[in-house]
């Protein structure tokens, strides 16, 4: 017996489904982020308050390196969302024999499509956490390294 082929609507449905879950796990990845960096910062501001340098230092570049990490993370799903939009937006234009674009979809990728093609967009929007948070570790991590040369 031969496997039946997913009908369109099948198709269309997982890939909706798809997309929800990836933005979901993006959304989750960027709020673990600035938590993470909140609580790992007032760790290592805390230690600055206790003059404990070393410390503070080892622990932003921790830090540094763990949201590194997530920002690999979040990358990955950003890019399994937009492989998969990509394709749901194919089974709405398909649709409708690609006469007209229809399906929300292919609106919401075409106002994304716009935005992130400014750069100053991508990088407030995309990188934005990431950049704040390291850009705060690499300055916490600049004053243990000047406190502990005194």
């Amino acid at each position: 017996m031969a496997d039946p082929q997913p009908d369109i609507k099948t198709l269309y449905n997982e890939g909706c489904n798809a997309l929800r879950h990836y933005s979901l796990c993006v959304m989750n990845m960027r709020t673990v982020t600035i938590a993470q960096g909140i609580v790992i910062l007032s760790a290592a501001i805390y230690l600055i308050n206790q003059r404990a340098f070393h410390p503070s230092l080892w622990l932003c570049v921790f830090g540094g390196l763990f949201t590194f990490v997530l920002h690999m993370l979040q990358k990955s799903y950003w890019e399994h969302f937009e492989k998969i939009l990509d394709a749901v937006e194919k089974i709405e234009l398909n649709a409708d024999q690609g006469r007209s674009p229809i399906g929300p979809w292919h609106v919401y990728k075409t106002n994304r499509d716009s935005r992130y093609g400014k750069t100053w967009w991508r990088l407030l929007v995309r990188h934005g956490p990431f950049l704040l948070i390291l850009s705060a570790f690499l300055t916490v991590s600049l004053y243990d390294v000047f406190q502990v040369r005194r």
